[in-house]
Protein backbone atom coordinates (compact mmCIF):
# COMPACT_ATOMS: atom_id res chain seq x y z
CA UNK A 1 0.00 0.00 0.00
CA UNK A 2 0.81 3.54 -0.79
CA UNK A 3 2.22 5.46 2.31
CA UNK A 4 0.98 8.77 1.36
CA UNK A 5 -2.04 10.59 -0.46
CA UNK A 6 -1.06 13.96 -0.75
CA UNK A 7 1.12 14.64 1.75
CA UNK A 8 -1.10 12.48 4.20
CA UNK A 9 -0.79 8.98 5.93
CA UNK A 10 -2.95 6.34 3.53
CA UNK A 11 -3.74 4.09 6.57
CA UNK A 12 -4.25 7.30 8.72
CA UNK A 13 -7.19 8.85 5.87
CA UNK A 14 -8.88 4.87 5.95
CA UNK A 15 -9.50 4.87 9.45
CA UNK A 16 -11.13 8.09 9.40
CA UNK A 17 -13.24 6.61 6.39
CA UNK A 18 -11.50 9.16 3.83
CA UNK A 19 -11.90 8.95 0.20
CA UNK A 20 -9.79 10.76 -2.48
CA UNK A 21 -12.62 13.39 -2.49
CA UNK A 22 -11.79 14.54 1.11
CA UNK A 23 -8.61 14.15 0.46
CA UNK A 24 -8.36 16.82 -2.23
CA UNK A 25 -10.45 18.79 -0.65
CA UNK A 26 -8.24 18.67 2.97
CA UNK A 27 -5.54 19.67 1.00
CA UNK A 28 -6.53 22.33 -0.94
CA UNK A 29 -7.86 23.80 2.67
CA UNK A 30 -4.77 23.24 4.77
CA UNK A 31 -3.01 24.64 1.99
CA UNK A 32 -5.30 28.03 1.64
CA UNK A 33 -5.97 28.34 5.61
CA UNK A 34 -1.90 28.09 5.90
CA UNK A 35 -1.68 30.69 2.94
CA UNK A 36 -4.16 33.22 3.83
CA UNK A 37 -7.80 32.94 3.27
CA UNK A 38 -10.29 34.82 4.48
CA UNK A 39 -10.52 34.29 8.74
CA UNK A 40 -12.46 35.86 11.49
CA UNK A 41 -11.00 35.22 15.18
CA UNK A 42 -14.27 34.29 17.59
CA UNK A 43 -13.20 33.64 21.05
CA UNK A 44 -9.49 34.25 20.28
CA UNK A 45 -8.82 31.09 17.76
CA UNK A 46 -8.70 31.46 13.86
CA UNK A 47 -11.84 30.14 11.81
CA UNK A 48 -11.86 30.76 7.55
CA UNK A 49 -14.99 31.75 5.89
CA UNK A 50 -15.23 29.73 2.80
CA UNK A 51 -16.88 30.84 -0.47
CA UNK A 52 -18.30 28.37 -1.85
CA UNK A 53 -18.54 29.65 -5.02
CA UNK A 54 -14.72 29.70 -5.13
CA UNK A 55 -13.81 26.78 -3.91
CA UNK A 56 -16.09 24.30 -7.01
CA UNK A 57 -14.50 26.82 -9.50
CA UNK A 58 -10.90 26.06 -7.75
CA UNK A 59 -11.56 22.15 -7.62
CA UNK A 60 -13.81 21.22 -10.46
CA UNK A 61 -11.99 18.32 -10.52
CA UNK A 62 -14.61 17.02 -7.53
CA UNK A 63 -17.70 17.75 -9.44
CA UNK A 64 -19.40 19.28 -6.33
CA UNK A 65 -22.52 20.57 -8.06
CA UNK A 66 -23.84 22.93 -5.63
CA UNK A 67 -23.21 24.70 -2.04
CA UNK A 68 -25.28 21.89 -0.35
CA UNK A 69 -22.62 19.26 -1.79
CA UNK A 70 -19.55 21.11 -0.56
CA UNK A 71 -21.28 21.49 2.84
CA UNK A 72 -21.80 17.44 3.01
CA UNK A 73 -17.99 17.10 2.15
CA UNK A 74 -17.04 19.77 4.55
CA UNK A 75 -19.10 17.96 7.61
CA UNK A 76 -17.71 14.71 6.37
CA UNK A 77 -14.28 16.42 7.21
CA UNK A 78 -15.80 17.77 10.66
CA UNK A 79 -17.10 14.41 11.42
CA UNK A 80 -13.76 12.85 10.79
CA UNK A 81 -12.40 15.16 13.00
CA UNK A 82 -10.02 16.75 10.54
CA UNK A 83 -11.43 20.32 10.47
CA UNK A 84 -13.65 21.80 13.34
CA UNK A 85 -16.62 24.05 12.43
CA UNK A 86 -18.24 26.54 14.48
CA UNK A 87 -20.46 29.45 13.44
CA UNK A 88 -20.05 33.21 13.23
CA UNK A 89 -22.51 34.69 14.61
CA UNK A 90 -21.87 38.18 12.69
CA UNK A 91 -22.11 36.54 9.05
CA UNK A 92 -24.33 33.39 10.14
CA UNK A 93 -21.88 31.41 8.38
CA UNK A 94 -20.66 28.04 8.98
CA UNK A 95 -17.18 28.65 9.48
CA UNK A 96 -13.85 25.74 9.63
CA UNK A 97 -10.37 25.33 11.13
CA UNK A 98 -8.36 22.44 10.87
CA UNK A 99 -7.80 20.28 13.86
CA UNK A 100 -4.03 20.73 14.68
CA UNK A 101 -3.80 17.40 16.39
CA UNK A 102 -5.29 15.61 13.80
CA UNK A 103 -3.53 17.21 10.89
CA UNK A 104 -0.25 15.90 12.56
CA UNK A 105 -1.98 12.18 13.12
CA UNK A 106 -2.82 12.35 9.42
CA UNK A 107 1.24 13.69 8.73
CA UNK A 108 2.72 11.25 11.05
CA UNK A 109 0.74 8.32 10.21
CA UNK A 110 -0.68 8.37 14.16
CA UNK A 111 2.95 7.64 15.40
CA UNK A 112 4.97 9.74 17.18
CA UNK A 113 7.38 12.38 16.33
CA UNK A 114 10.34 10.51 17.02
CA UNK A 115 9.71 7.33 15.59
CA UNK A 116 8.46 8.71 12.34
CA UNK A 117 12.09 10.94 11.97
CA UNK A 118 14.09 7.35 12.54
CA UNK A 119 11.97 5.20 10.60
CA UNK A 120 10.47 7.21 8.14
CA UNK A 121 12.82 10.37 7.19
CA UNK A 122 16.20 9.62 5.60
CA UNK A 123 19.18 11.54 7.47
CA UNK A 124 19.98 13.87 4.62
CA UNK A 125 22.39 15.84 6.74
CA UNK A 126 25.56 14.71 5.15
Amino acid sequence: MKYTIEGYSQRELLRRRMDAHDVVLLQWFHEQFTLGMKKIRIAGREWALLEYENVCEELPILGLASKDSLYRRMKKLTDANVLESSHDPESKRTVYRLNEKAIYALVTGGERESSVETQCVPDLRS
